[in-house]
Order: structure tokens, then C-alpha cells, then sequence
């Protein structure tokens, strides 16, 4: 895209001297330079083919002077009372341009135009249509995206603020909920401090147990509560304490048996596994909402392998915790299932990630079981699952995995039960754990213990 050629402007009066000796006008110079008289059809042209400019390189080749003198005219369109076409094709332009990394220059003069304020205020303003509205979150969401100072400065111009009011409203329309959850989600990509707003995440809580009728509200809902969970402890912490795992507990039991489960179950699981990754207290507080009986619905054939990667995630993260919650997991039976997961046949990097994840879970399991705990695992197969594995496994869950079967081998040997014979089947996969170039002193002292437990001669 990009605006006519040629010396003279067409959409106005004339554009800056250095654009019009270099015989090319810029789109966005041309509206700068725009003549009122045009009038406003030929003014939407103008926008529009700012709109598929801002797309392409033009926009960053003009003088950071005239990005400057585009957003103030921009702010103008969008705070005189223009036409709803003006208004949204200005919101589009700002929409394309955000799209692309916001430079922290373009941001500067964004503030400085008060641009910022006018997008929160037609996000806000319920005589507009949802559409428009729409469009205003996504430019918030776009700048927030941008990295973290852009992220704060939107915060800071009150744009958080925006949304927040915006989505607390009675009746608010679904798409502006939608996208103004997925701007929230651009934000909390970014923390600022240890404490999470408890508007945030009250409203979060609240689209959860509402049970939205749009499934997509749902998704950005959990995929937000992800997005907070992952800042770390006081992150998993803010959504341990607003509520909100009784309430994933309650849509994930119901949508198991769903013959389709919706895309936000993947997002529901994931906040489930970053909270199981914290603390003893927070992994109890998973299993006390009953959330390990759910899983096993999850870890079945039919769900697809991003489902069952996650589910096996909470197992391994669960198991890696107190005898107790190791105790949950086996009385839920879900290492039957996480076995065969190990054993999956790889058939993409989807699947991969499965065995990896289902490979943690039975290696920590094995880890800290106890001596019955250990002869139940290994007679569902758990030494055999766990060597399938190792193709596929790091230097530190190849280790892991070492170390848990050499343990349980040593259980199983003082009970004179014999589980030696899968070392001498799977023999060539931990040669190959040897040979690699990568190998640590620890792994490679470990994994040829493990060969000893061989019953065939070398």
C-alpha cells in the first residue's frame, strides 16, 4: 500500500518539501497535510491507504516529526465527535500501526499527542458500537504487547484502568470483553510489582463462573489467569487466593466429557500447572479442589496431545511434592494413564512434548515412592515406559529418569522381585545416554550403574 506518486499531493494541500522532492508522498504525511475542504469521502480514502501502509515500512521511512504530527491529528479525529466511519477507519490505521513493535519514540509521541487518553475514552463511551470499542482494546493490547515500558506507560495513561471499567459493565458486549481480556492478557505479560489488582483478577474469576455462552470469552479469561500465574510466586499466589481453582475445577469437570472440549481447556490446565509449581501449600490447595480426579478424563486416548502434555505437567509437578500429594496422584489412577503416554509412538513435536512431560511425572513418582509404591509402578510397566523415554529427554530428565529406575531396581531387589530384564531390552538407549557429547560426570556415573543391573552378559 502506500499513497500516490508523483510531486503533488491529492489529498490536500501541499505535503512537507522534503517528501515532495524526493518525488514520493508519504500517506500518513498526505493526511497531516490535509485540506478540510476535501471532504469526508476523500478524507476515508486517505485513512485507508494509511491503513494498508502501516502495514509495510512506510510508516517507519517518514521523519519521526511527521509520526509525531500523524498521532496528533489522529487524537483530533478521534475526540471532535467525527462520523463513525471516520472514527473507526482512524482506530484501524492505529490498530495496523501497533500491530508492528511500538519503538518507545513512537511511544513518546503518542503520550504526547494524549492519544492514549482518547483511545480509553471511546473504550468507555457506550453510546459508541461494540465494534469501535472492540477496536480501541486492540490498540491498547497492541502497545502493552510492545515490551514493558510501553506496557507500563499504557498502564500509567490509564488504559488498564480503561479496560477494567469497560468490562465490568452490565451486558458488556462479547466482543469488546473478548478483546479487552486478551489486552488485560498483554499486560499482565509484564508485572509491575508484587500485587495484582484485585479488580483484575476478580473480574477474571468472575467470567469463569459466569459460564460464558461465547466460548472464546472463556479462553482469554483462562489464558489470562495463565499469563498471571506464570509472573512467578506472588502471581500464583494472587490466583490461588482470588478464587479461582474451585471455579477452573467445576468448567473443567464438565467440559471432560464434552465429545470436543474447547480451546480453553489447554489454558485452564495451564494455570493449573504453573500453581502446582510453587509451593507445597499452593500444590495442596490444586489437590484439595479435586482437580486429580478431573485429569483422568484428560489423560484418556481422545484428548489431544496439547491436553494430555498439560495434565501430565500438574502429575509431574504434583508428584514432584510430599508423600501426600504423590498418595493423591496413585488413589486418582492417573500413572496407569501416564504410562502410557511414555510410550506414545513420536510422531510429532506435539507428541514429543507429551512423552517428556509424562516421562517427569513417572520419574518423580518413582523418585520418592515408597517401597509398595515402587513394585505398583514398576509392574504397570514404569521401567520400560520410562527408557522410551530417554531418546527423547535432556541431560536433566535423563538423569532423573537414571535415578529413579536405578532406586527402584534396588527396592525391587531387596524384595527379590526381578524387574532387570528391562535394562537388557531397551540396553541400547542408555549406551546412547553414554555416547552423547553433552553427558555430564553424574549422568554418565549413573547410567552405567544402571547397565550393571543387566541379567544377559555383555
Amino acid at each position: 500500500g502506500g499513497g500516490g506518486g508523483g510531486a503533488e499531493c491529492e489529498c490536500g494541500s501541499d505535503p512537507d518539501p522534503a517528501s515532495r522532492e524526493s518525488g514520493l508522498v508519504s500517506p500518513f504525511v498526505a493526511v497531516v497535510h490535509w485540506d478540510e475542504s476535501g471532504g469526508e469521502p476523500a478524507l476515508l480514502t486517505a485513512l485507508r491507504r494509511c491503513e494498508a501502509a502501516a502495514g509495510t515500512d512506510a510508516w517507519m521511512a517518514d521523519p519521526l516529526s511527521a509520526r509525531q504530527a500523524f498521532h496528533e491529528r489522529t487524537r483530533v479525529w478521534l475526540t471532535t465527535n467525527p462520523s463513525t466511519l471516520l472514527l473507526r477507519r482512524a482506530l484501524r490505521v492505529l490498530v495496523r500501526l501497533t500491530e508492528r513493535r511500538v519503538e518507545l519514540d513512537d511511544l513518546r509521541s503518542i503520550i504526547d499527542a494524549n492519544l492514549l487518553a482518547a483511545v480509553s475514552a471511546i473504550l468507555v463511551d457506550n453510546s459508541l458500537c461494540e465494534g469501535t470499542r472492540s477496536l480501541s482494546c486492540v490498540v491498547l493490547g497492541n502497545i502493552a504487547r510492545a515490551g514493558s515500558r510501553q506496557s507500563a506507560a499504557m498502564v500509567g495513561e490509564g488504559g488498564a484502568d480503561s479496560l477494567l471499567s469497560a468490562l465490568e459493565q452490565d451486558g458488556c458486549a462479547a466482543t469488546v470483553a473478548r478483546e479487552g481480556l486478551w489486552a488485560l492478557t498483554q499486560v499482565c505479560r509484564y508485572p509491575r510489582d508484587s500485587v495484582w489488582p484485585p479488580r483484575l483478577l476478580g473480574l477474571l474469576v468472575a467470567t469463569v463462573s459466569t459460564d460464558p455462552s461465547d466460548p472464546s470469552l472463556l479462553d482469554e479469561a483462562c489464558w489470562c489467569l495463565a499469563t498471571v500465574a506464570a509472573g512467578g510466586y506472588f502471581g500464583i499466589k494472587a490466583v490461588v487466593e482470588s478464587g479461582a481453582l474451585p471455579q477452573l475445577c467445576r468448567v473443567l469437570r464438565r467440559a471432560v466429557s464434552a465429545a470436543a472440549p474447547g480451546d480453553w481447556v489447554v489454558a485452564a490446565l495451564r494455570v493449573i500447572a504453573h500453581v502446582t509449581s510453587s509451593i507445597d501449600g499452593h500444590t495442596t490447595a490444586v489437590v484439595d479442589v479435586g482437580i486429580l480426579v478431573v485429569l483422568r478424563g484428560y489423560l484418556a486416548a481422545p484428548s489431544s496431545d496439547d491436553v494430555r502434555r498439560e495434565a501430565c505437567t500438574i502429575v509431574a509437578n504434583v508428584c514432584a511434592g510430599s508423600a501426600v500429594q504423590l498418595c493423591a496422584v496413585i488413589d486418582a489412577g492417573l500413572l496407569p494413564a501416564v504410562v502410557e503416554c511414555c510410550c506414545q509412538e513420536n510422531v510429532s513435536s506435539t507428541t514429543t512434548g507429551l512423552r517428556i512431560e509424562a516421562g517427569w511425572a513417572l520419574a518423580n513418582a518413582l523418585s520418592q515412592a515408597t517401597t509398595d509404591q515402587v513394585c505398583y509402578l514398576m509392574t504397570l510397566g514404569g521401567g520400560p515406559a520410562l527408557l522410551a523415554v530417554l531418546p527423547d529427554a535432556d541431560n536433566a530428565l535423563a538423569l532423573t529418569i537414571c535415578k529413579a529406575l536405578r532406586r527402584s531396581l534396588r527396592v525391587c531387589s531387596t524384595l527379590e522381585v526381578d524387574f532387570s530384564t528391562c535394562i537388557d531390552d531397551a540396553i541400547d538407549l542408555i549406551e546412547d545416554v553414554l555416547c552423547r557429547p553433552s553427558a555430564t560426570p553424574t549422568l554418565i556415573a549413573v547410567a552405567e550403574e544402571l547397565c550393571t543391573f543387566r541379567t544377559e552378559p555383555d
